[in-house]
């Protein structure tokens, strides 16, 4: 039989007569009878793979053999006779031509002989012959990385020229690691891609391809490529933040130079070191936090987004800003009844304001108050006649500047008119023009219960982070 046929029988002989290298015979004395026929292996009877070697013999006709010893002397062994008196497998019928070891590995040396057997005996030894496993065959011819992806990598080859691929088996290391491990497998011999992901960014990455046969050999790894992902986008530098403009905070920074520039993303906190949230996704380097309070402070931090996705750090610049600022409040230098009415006079203490307010509160009872106010004063002096008798009144003056920014209150002046003093309806308020020889002592029927001066702090000057 040609070694075409035992080629092809190869595969069959694997499921159906195979090696049992796992449990081999137990040793005992088997007489030797020089009668039996011997094992004659065919022109072309033996056949090796990377995990199996096969054998063809020529039939056997003598009806007293049962079967065949097979004999195994491993490339290890120090001498034959280590192994020559002990089973290694058998085939339990005399119709049987093939034999199929698989308990080999690749490119490996063995030897191996048989002996026919009936009952009680053997034949003599047969004639020993040595043969090697094949070497593992070679991996993918080709393969190639695409490498400065987002936190991922591309890797691409060659499908294998051996039709018995199953799939292809991935490693990798990161280039700071001793050993490759498995991240997955790509099923199909014609499949040429892998996409790996969860990467870190800006970071080294090894891969390599193993090809796995149905039959389960796995072959020599192939080249080693390598890959690295996409670096995060350089970070926004020169950031400043306003702290003069009216309940507003004007955030400006320099233009990013990344190349793939996607757009910025503005973050906001209360504190240096706090939880940032983010209040804008723009385009252009100029931001405008609009804020209804005044003297309010915050911080700013910028990160630049690439068309990836990809944001880079912000925490390298951050910026305090604060809107305007109350003015000062004014103070109230001189209070008292003059001219049929209450007259305060007051001093500013802040150029930034353009006029005044005054405010009254008018005790009615134990619980009730009403309140008026006087605005638009040019004048630091207030004159009010709209008094009654027996009446606390409660008075206070704010500044306010050209953005209509409001002051805090000055401190309050509480008077009480006697009772003789008379209603004037027909006239509410009036402002006393020339401020000069102002009596600043109560009169005779006015009494002053409480004033109060308030001496306001400097602003304090908050330096960016």
């Amino acid at each position: 039989m040609k070694l075409l046929t035992l080629a092809t029988l190869l595969s069959a002989s694997l499921l159906i007569f195979n090696g049992c290298a796992g449990t081999p015979l137990a040793d005992k004395e088997i007489a030797i009878d020089g009668s039996l026929p011997q094992v004659e292996l065919t022109e072309n009877g033996m056949v090796a793979d990377m995990n199996a070697i096969a054998f063809e013999w020529k039939s056997i006709k003598d009806p007293r053999v049962e079967g065949v010893y097979v004999y195994r002397i491993d490339s290890d062994a120090k001498d034959s006779s280590d192994s020559v008196m002990r089973y290694y497998d058998k085939v339990e019928s005399r119709y049987v031509t093939h034999y199929t070891d698989r308990y080999v590995a690749p490119n490996s040396s063995y030897k191996y002989y048989f002996r026919t057997y009936s009952k009680g005996s053997q034949s003599p030894q047969g004639r020993l012959v040595g043969v090697k496993t094949l070497d593992l065959f070679d991996s993918v011819s080709w393969l190639y990385s695409v490498t400065d992806m987002p936190r991922s990598a591309k890797i691409i080859w060659r499908p294998h020229t051996n039709a018995k691929v199953e799939y292809y088996k991935l490693e990798r290391k990161a280039a700071n690691e001793d050993e490759f491990q498995e991240i997955g497998r790509a099923q199909g011999r014609l499949s040429v891609e892998y996409i790996d992901t969860d990467l870190k960014d800006n970071y080294i990455y090894m891969y390599r391809i193993f090809a796995v046969t149905y039959d389960g050999i796995t072959s020599k790894p192939s080249e080693i490529v390598k890959v690295v992902t996409k670096p995060l986008p350089e970070g926004i530098s020169n950031i400043q933040a306003t702290r003069n403009l009216p309940k507003s905070i004007k955030v400006t920074w320099n233009e990013s130079n990344a190349r793939d520039f996607y757009k910025y993303n503005v973050y906001r906190s209360e504190n240096a070191d706090g939880q940032y949230t983010l209040i804008a996704s723009l385009l252009n380097t100029v931001h405008v936090d609009k804020i209804e309070e005044d003297g309010r402070n915050y911080f700013y931090r910028i990160s630049v987004l690439d068309k990836d996705g990809l944001e880079s750090k912000n925490d390298d610049y951050t910026v305090q800003g604060s809107t305007l600022d109350k003015p000062i409040a004014p103070i109230i230098v001189a209070s008292g009844y003059k001219n049929n009415g209450v007259e305060l006079t007051w001093s500013n203490l802040d150029t930034r304001i353009k006029n005044y307010v005054v405010s009254r509160d008018e005790k009615i009872g134990w619980f009730e108050e009403s309140h008026e106010e006087f605005k638009g004063l040019r004048t630091q002096t207030f004159l009010d006649r709209n008094l009654k008798p027996s009446t606390t009144y409660i008075y206070k003056v704010y500044g306010v500047d050209q953005y209509n920014i409001l002051s805090q209150a000055s401190a309050a002046v509480t008077i009480t008119t006697s009772e003789n003093v008379k209603a004037n309806p027909l006239q509410k308020r009036a402002v006393q023009q020339d401020m000069q020889n102002i009596q600043t002592t109560p009169m005779e029927d006015v009494k002053v219960e409480d004033e109060n001066t308030i001496i306001p702090a400097d602003n304090l000057d908050l330096s960016e982070i």
